[in-house]
């Protein structure tokens, strides 16, 4: 038998698509209580909570570098994703304003890969 290898999708990509599901499904004040809580949390919630795990690591001098670099390229991952996650939420706010029905996963998609490209540019 062939094995049959299933694309993953990576953590980053599973929240962005969640985060667009959930808000697609509520209304536009979730969608936006959605958004801003999913910005404030990832954007300045997680990174702060990163820096606090940092002086631990300072005791080994050999992981400390190591952990700098992790640091700073996981804060830098975390902002993107505050800042997608919020557009996602701004978006939907707007849509599900206007708009009473919920949104397929066609236009889930779309919103999501622009956001991320929007989210790339601003960040």
């Amino acid at each position: 038998m062939v094995k049959r290898y299933r694309r993953r999708k990576s953590a980053a990509s599973s929240i962005v698509g969640d985060t667009a599901y959930m808000a697609s499904r509520s209304s536009w004040r979730g969608a936006l209580l959605l958004g801003l809580i999913s910005f404030l949390l990832l954007y300045y919630g997680v990174p702060a909570w990163l820096e606090t795990k940092q002086p631990a690591a300072q005791a080994n001098i050999g992981v400390h570098y190591f952990h700098q670099i992790l640091s700073g390229r996981y804060t830098h991952l975390f902002h993107w994703l505050g800042i997608t996650c919020g557009l996602i939420g701004i978006f939907f706010a707007i849509r599900n304003y206007f708009l009473q029905s919920q949104a397929n996963y066609d236009e889930q998609r779309l919103v999501s890969k622009l956001a991320k490209l929007i989210a790339r540019l601003i960040d």
